[in-house]
C-alpha cells in the first residue's frame, strides 16, 4: 500500500496542475467556416498565474501549414476580448510541429502565457477558424486547457 501511495504521488507531483481541459471531437472531420466552439471554464483563482492552450489535432492530409483563428474570451462580469491568432502547424518543408502519431497530428498550442484572471466565476472561450479556404477538412479534434504556469515570477517563490 504505502508503494502504491508514492506511486501515485510521484506521478500526481510530476504532471500539469490542469484546472480546465475540455476537447471537441469533429466527427466529420471538416471545420466548417460557419461553425464556432465554446468552452466555458470556471475560473475560482485570481492569485496563480495560467496558460491557456489550443488543443488540436488534425489528419495528415491537412492541406495548409498554418491555421488563423478568432478567439473571443467573455468575462464573467461579461467583459469581450477578441484576438486574431496565427500558427504554424509545418516548417516551409512540410515538417509537422506537432508530436505525430500514425495517421495524425497533435498540438498543444500556447495561446495566452503567464495570465491572472482578475475576477472567479465561468469564462466562455469561443474559437472560430478564419482561412480563406472556407469549410476546413481534416480536423479530427478541438480543445482548450488551462494550466497553472509552471515558471514562477516571484523571486521569493523557492518551490521550484
Amino acid at each position: 500500500i504505502f508503494f502504491i501511495f508514492l506511486l501515485t504521488f510521484i506521478i500526481a507531483s510530476c504532471s500539469e496542475n490542469i484546472i480546465y481541459n475540455e476537447q471537441h471531437e469533429l466527427k466529420s472531420g471538416i471545420w466548417d467556416i460557419e461553425d464556432s466552439f465554446v468552452f466555458n471554464a470556471n475560473i475560482n483563482d485570481t492569485i496563480n498565474l495560467y496558460d491557456i492552450f489550443i488543443d488540436l489535432e488534425i489528419n495528415k492530409e491537412f492541406l495548409t501549414n498554418n491555421l488563423w483563428l478568432f478567439i473571443e474570451t467573455r468575462s464573467p462580469s461579461g467583459n469581450n476580448l477578441t484576438d486574431s491568432v496565427m500558427y504554424f502547424i509545418t516548417d516551409d518543408k512540410g515538417k509537422w510541429f506537432g508530436k505525430e502519431k500514425r495517421n495524425s497530428v497533435q498540438y498543444k498550442l500556447l495561446y495566452k502565457p503567464m495570465i491572472l484572471f482578475p475576477e472567479t466565476g465561468e469564462y466562455v472561450f469561443t474559437l472560430k477558424h478564419v482561412m480563406r479556404e472556407g469549410d476546413l477538412p481534416y480536423i479530427k479534434s478541438l480543445g482548450i486547457t488551462v494550466s497553472e504556469t509552471k515558471f514562477s515570477v516571484n523571486p521569493e517563490d523557492t518551490s521550484e
